[in-house]
């Protein structure tokens, strides 16, 4: 395990850090998405899969498109835009709903799943497509977000 440790540590991933987390969080948004699509193409009638359940992944993929769209430094109040209309506080409300909106769409995924799919005797493959789109797609999100290193752009 030693070894293993000292490899990894080797390899001197830190340059690499923004690469590595935007292959890793595009990964798992198309993955997400290509899980939800090939739930649409096999189960067409919406007593299998309802269509209504879109809406969450489109209300994820909104949020990861809010969250991602400011920097850290701008929710700070450290970025040099933070006057006019768009300061520091409409930039943290901008974040907090984009939390608000990537958490909701989760657990909107996981109550559709248990409420639809597992407490009535329905097939949950078409569920379990959907969940595992929220989970991957917030996934996506948080890695994305947290996972650069802005220091290139300061």
């Amino acid at each position: 395990m030693d070894q293993f440790l000292e490899f990894v540590h080797s390899l001197n991933l830190r340059d690499k850090r923004n690469i590595i987390s935007s292959v890793a969080s595009g990964s798992l948004f198309a993955i997400g998405w290509w899980v939800a699509i090939n739930a649409a193409a096999a189960y067409p009638l919406n007593n299998d899969l309802l269509k209504a359940s879109h809406a969450c992944g489109a209300i994820a993929t909104l949020a990861l498109i809010m969250l991602n769209s400011v920097t850290n430094s701008q929710v700070r109040g450290d970025s040099m835009f933070s006057d006019g209309v768009c300061g520091t506080s409409f930039i943290r409300i901008w974040v907090f709903v984009g939390f608000l909106m990537s958490f909701g769409s989760l657990i909107a995924s996981f109550w559709i799943f248990f409420d639809y799919y597992v407490s009535k005797d329905r097939n949950h493959v078409p569920g379990l497509a959907i969940l595992i789109q929220n989970v991957f797609i917030f996934g996506s999100t948080m890695i994305f977000k947290f996972g650069r290193s802005e220091d290139l752009w300061a």
